[in-house]
């Protein structure tokens, strides 16, 4: 299951400082700041944009990020996927974020987001060792729901001072 930003509110609304509350306002605030999506094949690239010879990763994912804050969600989906391919974490973690809303084009898929963020948290990204904590917590994505996995996720996020992985291993070790 996927969730709106009404979605969010709503579960904010009713659990303003419930177990996943911080992670469901990061969350929150990044769908509502960049609009971010997740992974889908790419649309057909024109003559006059950059290709991956062309362009680093940093250089499309900051191009990425621009388009989103102009509302060009395809465009900031072809160019994070561009970043993502060549590794960008940031990059990979905002192509998930993609799939999971279905914005950009892309149709709504937790698997790839999931597949995306295990890729991002695997090089140290905390926004997205939170997110696949996020996952496991709630079964998503083809994953089984394993609070022991989310907290692994939460807690490796957390130890990099973000601090809605912080809030939810407080949360967790307070329900266990």
């Amino acid at each position: 299951m996927l969730f709106r930003s009404d979605e969010l509110k709503a579960y904010l609304d009713q659990f303003p400082t419930g177990l996943f509350a911080a992670v469901a306002r990061a969350r929150l605030k990044a769908l509502e700041s960049t609009q971010v999506a997740t992974i889908s094949p790419a649309p057909s690239i024109s003559p006059q944009a950059p290709s991956v010879s062309t362009v680093s990763a940093e250089t499309a994912f900051k191009q990425g990020e621009e388009a989103a804050k102009r509302g060009d969600y395809v465009e900031a989906v072809r160019l994070y996927r561009l970043a993502a391919n060549q590794g960008n974490p940031a990059a990979q973690y905002n192509l998930g974020v993609m799939y999971e809303n279905g914005r950009g084009g892309l149709a709504k898929d937790d698997a790839e987001a999931v597949r995306l963020y295990r890729l991002a948290a695997n090089q140290g990204n905390p926004t997205a060792q939170a997110s696949l904590g996020f996952m496991y917590a709630q079964g998503r994505g083809g994953l089984q729901k394993d609070l022991s996995e989310a907290k692994r996720w939460y807690q490796l996020a957390a130890r990099q001072n973000f601090q809605p992985a912080q809030e939810a291993v407080r949360r967790l070790n307070e329900t266990w």
